[in-house]
């Protein structure tokens, strides 16, 4: 399969979740007007892909492509789905599929208003850590566990 045709079978899967959520929406009283983006808009990073849901010619690559799967093709028409063309780059669902550069990751976390900061440690926080990491042959303290795992390693003691 293409990925082309894989995008192409992603979107129609996509247009409908996106139907869906119009249809609850409304059903719960929200006005079409104060949905933003009416119609939904589907960001998809394969120009072949978006090609093809724009425009329902028929393609010689794509005849096994049946009935069903050619919903978001329909939607389209219909004008209850607008699909756009984005640059892998700008893609932020790849944060979630894709190991990315740390640049780009903190740039798509600041985008969705997720932290980015490392957290701050136990004592600037005034917590004081009550584990204690002892070993039970020797009866000596450690303060990590992986540091209590090294010794315990390294004396061939049981752990």
């Amino acid at each position: 399969m293409s990925t082309a045709e894989a995008e192409y079978l992603s979107g129609t899967q996509a247009t409908k979740e996106a139907i869906w959520l119009q249809q609850f929406l409304a059903a719960i009283g929200v006005r079409k007007e104060t949905l933003y983006g009416y119609p939904a808009w589907l960001y998809g990073d394969n120009q072949s892909a978006n090609a093809l849901a724009n425009n329902p010619e028929y393609h010689s690559k794509t005849k096994h492509i049946h009935g069903r799967q050619r919903f978001i093709t329909e939607m389209v028409e219909q004008g209850a789905v607008t699909v756009i063309y984005m640059p892998t780059k700008d893609m932020i669902a790849d944060m979630l599929t894709k190991a990315l550069p740390q640049g780009q990751y903190r740039k798509f976390m600041r985008v969705l208003g997720l932290r980015t900061e490392k957290p701050p440690s136990l004592e600037v926080l005034g917590i004081v850590q009550i584990v204690e990491y002892k070993c039970r042959q020797c009866e000596e303290e450690f303060k990590t566990r992986n540091a209590l795992f090294k010794h315990l390693k390294k004396q061939k003691h049981e752990q």
